[in-house]
């Protein structure tokens, strides 16, 4: 057993471990988001939570759950009246998104920064 290359491995260490420094692998993140899932709610706890619930549909659709109104991914005037109105009524900066397999990303991207130009920062999303 030759102990003279025991050198050899901590010079190694010590480039593998500058190397994790010197280059850091930062990721890009467009939208920050949490996987959920849909919780048993009360009657009072769907209408009055202080979260706003958005389901997205294959077929191009936006509903509001709360209120019960929906629209088409395209219209975002009346998305953004909508979301005015809702977050005028119960100030919130947290969205439930539910999206259909079927959606594109580009979609949600889309609807996720309506939200953000009311200030909402917080994106909840599940399968719907």
């Amino acid at each position: 057993m030759n102990l003279n290359n025991f050198g050899f491995v901590d010079l190694a260490l010590v480039l593998i471990i500058a190397l994790f420094v010197i280059y850091p692998n930062n990721s890009e993140v467009g939208i920050e988001y949490t996987q959920g899932v849909i919780a048993d709610h009360t009657y009072w706890g769907r209408r009055h939570s202080s979260a706003i619930k958005v389901k997205l549909t294959e077929n191009g659709m936006v509903r509001f759950t709360s209120v019960r109104k929906r629209f088409a991914i395209v219209d975002t005037p009346n998305i953004n009246r909508q979301i005015n109105e809702m977050i005028s009524e119960y100030p919130t900066n947290t969205v439930w998104m539910y999206v259909e397999d079927g959606v594109p990303i580009k979609s949600t991207i889309e609807i996720s920064n309506l939200f953000k130009q009311h200030g909402v920062e917080k994106f909840v999303f599940g399968k719907l």
